[in-house]
């Protein structure tokens, strides 16, 4: 082979490592923000719930007063 050739393999080699890198990264990162938004909407599911049970009653005037 030619260097010049064994270098451009070697770089395309290189490169394609390190996308492999980048995307499994990728993928975690998008997993983790996946159970984060998860966990995000049980706890509005929650909120929104525990507001229909037992709403706000606007004109009360807050404990401290």
């Amino acid at each position: 082979m030619s260097s010049d050739f064994e270098t451009r393999l070697i770089r395309l080699e290189s490169l394609i490592s390190m996308q492999d890198d980048m995307i499994e990264t990728l993928n975690e990162v998008i997993t983790r923000q996946h159970m984060d938004i998860q966990a995000l909407q049980r706890e509005l599911k929650n909120m929104q719930e525990t507001i229909e049970q037992d709403p706000i009653d606007m004109n009360q005037r807050p404990p401290h007063y």
